[in-house]
């Protein structure tokens, strides 16, 4: 079960800024977290798997693309920050001028093998 939720915490990312919905249902840019501005009494905040971060005890492996249009690259950074200050071990893979999924094969061959010799590892 530990392995799923850090395998999940890239897809579930965008979930981390606690964010309100749009009519047009893309996400409002929230403030940066290492201002400690995010709310805790809010519902949507009490939902994202960020609120139990004190938790965490498994890996976690992040991959974005700078790129990424669905997830914005600051929630990425914002939990870099979050899991360095609890102390959860994390490994990053930054895709430069890529989009939410690896557009060239050779990037999606690397992120799959990363993933395997990130779990290999466990």
């Amino acid at each position: 079960m530990k392995r799923l939720a850090a395998v999940l915490v890239f897809v579930l990312a965008a979930v981390f800024a606690a964010g309100r919905v749009r009519a047009d249902h893309r996400s409002v840019p929230q403030p940066c977290v290492s201002t400690g501005s995010l709310d805790p009494d809010n519902v949507s905040y009490q939902s994202s798997a960020i609120s139990a971060i004190d938790t965490w005890r498994s890996r976690v492996l992040l991959v974005h693309g700078n790129d990424d249009r669905n997830v914005q690259f600051s929630q990425t950074t914002g939990l870099v920050q979050l899991l360095r200050a609890h102390n959860v071990y994390h490994e990053l893979i930054v895709f430069p001028d890529e989009t939410h999924e690896p557009l060239l094969h050779k990037r999606y061959l690397y992120r799959s093998t990363a993933w395997m010799h990130f779990w290999a590892g466990f």
